[in-house]
């Protein structure tokens, strides 16, 4: 069986410029997990980690990462691809949201919000952000 998508927005890429970065713009990846245990990451193309389920114990199964966390976490390359990848050997469906804030709004602009589900624990599937930094 394959994973089942439920899009309710995907943006494929986003273009964040690095001054609003640094005063206080940033990503909200969000993701919650049904199921016994979820295994999961968002990485980004050189292999730096945004986020695993190993990071913290989450008892409501849902997963958060501030990106930047602070501004030592700008990588140098201004053209970033994040990845998150699910596997469903412990949980049968993921949410994922990323949010983008901005100090002058009130509220988040939502880039991602998706739902992968699936019964077959041998299923995987990605899905993609690019990022780019002027």
């Amino acid at each position: 069986m394959s994973v089942e998508r439920t899009v309710r927005n995907e943006t494929k890429a986003v273009a964040l410029k690095l001054s609003d970065l640094k005063n206080g713009e940033y990503l909200l990846y969000k993701l919650k997990v049904w199921g016994p245990q979820g295994m999961f990451s968002i990485v980004d193309e050189k292999s730096r980690i945004i986020l695993k389920q190993t990071d913290y114990f989450s008892p409501e199964h849902v997963y958060t990462r501030k990106w930047p966390k602070d501004p030592e976490d700008i990588p140098a390359e201004k053209d970033i691809i994040y990845t998150l990848m699910v596997s469903f050997r412990k949980a049968a469906k993921y949410s994922y949201d990323v949010e983008l804030y901005r100090p002058d709004r009130l509220l988040p602009v939502t880039l991602k919000s998706i739902d992968f589900e699936s019964t077959n624990a041998r299923d995987s599937d990605y899905n993609t952000l690019r990022v780019l930094l002027t």
